[in-house]
């Protein structure tokens, strides 16, 4: 009990120490919350047309506002630094009040309208309102270096989402599951109400917002259409394969379940201090992607092997195809640990990203159409693995040839090639053994 103690202070003391180890542990825990929900509406005998529902309501949630809402707060990281702490109050409470408008119309709009199908629609309209504004609250935390709240938040938070899910689904109904969602809504959008209250000042003052929104534009269409392959794959899904298909493929395309977070997390957090101190942020985020090269790759590795029976122990032999999406997914971390979007956003070259997105999302859309013809929802996900290595790739050689930057300067490239190389062999192997 003593060791199991000082082990849960230890981790406490470092989370806490630093803001960026803190952010990777809120995302980490944001997303084993949403797995083992999936997790309890299967073992608690919801069919699959109703785990299929809930997965698109959330999918649908995340469809209308990825794009709009992570494109603002990823554009505050390096923004917000820059400002005057009277101009950052006020753009603060300008940025709230702006998600709030925008996600209650979209939300309302997207129902009434059928723009998009979804079940529920009352249930869908006052999430949405409510979960969009809400999410500026790890982003404020972070700006701030407020790693301890971070921390704390990060377990409560989430803690809850999952104990209101499974009172909701021991109830028997995906009516119920949602009603409890709107409550796990209602807490979090209270609290980030309650913590920016005397932080920020609540007016929407057009005059701060305005040049932030002509810089944040094109990071809008950068993740518009670089992050906009996992909508495409969804869509895709939806429409030229069965429903059930849809959450079998949405648990399976979720590449390692903490790499994408820890790795994506570190790079966000990075941002706002290559702002200001460029060549000793950028030191010290090649450090840490070594250290975790040679936990991540092996642990990948191991998963590639195990996959088929993980599957089935935690969901049901009908989601075994999940698995084979699943091993497809784990070879984007050869991608994920370059990180040249870090550096460009550092610099203000907005444009090249958005650029590049375009291009990338022009190559998935026509991989996707391609492979799936002859590979079904397996070609779908080996689109997305050879987009976004298409996509490192560019951004790679921009900062190379414009910029002078090497690969080098932010990974240790043996390292990686070896990794990349085994991981690959590890991949083949997996085929062997499971087809």
């Amino acid at each position: 009990m003593q060791v199991r103690s000082y082990s849960l202070v230890t981790l406490y003391r470092a989370l806490t120490a630093d803001v960026a180890r803190a952010f990777q542990f809120y995302q980490l825990c944001r997303f084993v919350s949403v797995v083992l929900a999936g997790v309890v509406l299967v073992q608690l005998g919801f069919t699959d047309d109703a785990v299929s529902s809930f997965e698109w309501f959330l999918f649908a949630v995340h469809m209308l506002s990825f794009f709009w809402a992570m494109g603002l707060k990823n554009a505050l990281l390096s923004y917000y630094p820059k400002l005057r702490h009277n101009d950052q109050r006020l753009l603060l409470g300008s940025i709230f009040i702006l998600l709030a408008v925008v996600s209650t119309v979209l939300g309302v709009a997207a129902v009434v309208t059928g723009l998009l199908t979804v079940e529920y629609g009352v249930y869908f309209a006052v999430f949405f309102a409510l979960i969009v504004p809400a999410s500026l609250s790890d982003q404020y935390l972070l700006l701030h270096q407020r790693s301890r709240t971070l921390t704390i938040y990060a377990v409560w938070v989430h803690l809850l989402y999952l104990t209101l899910i499974a009172i909701g689904a021991l109830m028997g109904s995906l009516q119920a599951v949602l009603g409890f969602l709107l409550v796990w809504a209602v807490v979090k959008f209270c609290y980030t109400v309650i913590l920016l209250w005397s932080e920020v000042r609540w007016r929407y003052d057009f005059v701060v917002l305005r040049p932030f929104l002509a810089f944040a534009a094109p990071l809008i269409g950068y993740i518009l259409l670089g992050s906009g392959m996992d909508v495409l794959d969804g869509i895709l899904v939806k429409e030229y394969f069965d429903d059930a298909d849809f959450a079998k493929f949405r648990y399976g395309a979720k590449e390692l379940p903490i790499s994408a977070l820890l790795i994506g997390a570190l790079a966000t957090a990075t941002i706002p201090a290559a702002v200001s101190n460029f060549d000793s942020s950028i030191d010290n985020l090649r450090r840490r992607l070594s250290a975790m090269m040679n936990w991540l790759y092996p642990l990948s590795a191991a998963l590639m092997i195990t996959s088929p029976y993980l599957f089935q122990f935690f969901y049901s032999d009908q989601y075994v195809v999940s698995a084979s999406i699943f091993n497809i997914y784990l070879l984007i971390i050869i991608s994920r640990v370059l990180t040249p979007q870090v550096l460009l956003y550092a610099m203000h070259k907005n444009n090249v990203l958005l650029l590049v997105s375009a291009l990338e999302l022009m190559v998935n859309f026509v991989l996707s159409i391609a492979l799936m013809k002859y590979y079904g929802m397996v070609g779908i996900a080996y689109a997305t693995v050879v987009a976004y290595a298409f996509e490192k790739v560019l951004l790679t050689g921009y900062l190379r040839v414009n910029e002078g930057v090497s690969l080098s300067k932010y990974i240790d490239v043996s390292r990686y090639l070896i990794w990349s190389s085994l991981l690959g062999a590890a991949y083949i192997t997996s085929i062997y053994l499971h087809g």
